[in-house]
């Protein structure tokens, strides 16, 4: 065999090589895609039991093993304000077996602080899942300010008005961001470790105002202990009676708010298309029945589905700034 003949057998050998990887590598993905799940599901949660996200997930597990006909485990790893359950979901095995429950704020806010070894792009959002409940602006019973357009007006006119938070990772901090920005109020953010703690701030009027979830504030607000200004929701999403009602987002300002502050079901970013597109069906299906509503609004949650993908392009990029802007303001990152 001659040497030209040698380097064309060597070199039709390589190519059928290349052709059988690249065929194994296209029918591996492909049979991932089709056979998912091929084993129990991890659910991480980063906050310890009991709490409205342990809650939340248990729910959609339940679901979940309806439709996968495999056990889906909710695993609790709280610690680091939500990053360490964020990690593990960034390192596991890219295979759709590993997801969590998150909103945004927990993967951008450790990331844009440098506390961790994950980037945001080490996340893919498979959906949302829920909608918070409903955040209200609150005050003490005999504050001098009667609406949320005599705060207003008065914040504007003095900075610095100190108002309380739930932790900086959570949604309701989020919206005390966004309104914070959205009207220049110059308020500055206390945050404290849980609603019943801001809770006794107001009712001992160590703060003026504070954002607080509804469902910790029901009982307090029919009571007259608790005014509420501005609900972020209409008022009659929360179940509390007020008359007169306070003013919603879309009511008071004209318009709705530029994106929600929802809970997504989170995967590693080089998860197979095949896989994440099995995963967004089923939720998706699973999101939109009125049972798993039901479920969540015991809770003090509701069912909203929109898509990761559709998230990512027209909201998500909002919300890094948002949260960018308001660790800045809080002196958290330069």
């Amino acid at each position: 065999m001659s040497t030209r003949q040698k380097k064309l057998k060597r070199g039709l050998v390589c190519m059928n090589l290349f052709l059988i990887i690249i065929l194994f590598a296209f029918t591996f993905s492909w049979a991932a895609g089709e056979k998912y799940p091929q084993r129990n599901i991890e659910m991480i949660i980063s906050f310890p039991p009991g709490g409205p996200v342990d809650l939340m997930t248990r729910i959609l597990a339940k679901y979940m093993e309806k439709e996968f006909k495999v056990p889906v485990i909710p695993v609790n790893k709280p610690g680091g304000g939500g990053s360490l359950g964020a990690g593990i979901v960034a390192s596991s095995p890219p295979d759709g077996h590993t997801l969590s429950i998150m909103v945004p704020s927990s993967i951008i806010m450790p990331v844009l602080r440098k506390e961790v070894n994950f980037l945001i792009e080490d996340f893919k959002p498979i959906g949302q899942v829920a909608n918070p409940p409903p955040v209200l602006f609150i005050t003490y019973p005999d504050s001098p300010w009667k609406t949320f357009k005599d705060f207003i007006d008065y914040a504007k006119k003095n900075p610095g008005i100190k108002c309380g938070h739930p932790p900086i990772t959570t949604v309701n901090a989020l919206k005390f961001m966004f309104i914070n920005k959205y009207e220049n109020l110059k308020l500055v953010g206390v945050p404290f470790k849980t609603d019943p703690e801001i809770l006794v701030a107001i009712l001992g009027k160590h703060i003026p105002v504070a954002t607080i979830s509804s469902v910790a504030i029901k009982g307090p607000v029919e009571a007259g202990k608790v005014r509420v200004l501005f609900s972020f929701n209409p008022i009659s999403e929360t179940g509390i009676k007020i008359d007169p009602p306070p003013p919603d987002f879309e009511s008071f300002f004209g318009k709705k708010p530029p994106f929600d502050f929802g809970f997504y079901l989170w995967c590693n970013s080089k998860t197979p298309n095949e896989v994440v597109e099995i995963l967004k069906r089923t939720i998706e299906k699973i999101v939109k029945s009125p049972e798993y509503d039901n479920d969540l609004r015991k809770i003090g949650y509701s069912a909203n589905y929109t898509d990761g993908e559709i998230f990512m392009k027209n909201e998500f990029p909002q919300i890094v700034n948002l949260v960018r802007e308001g660790l800045k303001e809080a002196g958290l990152i330069k």
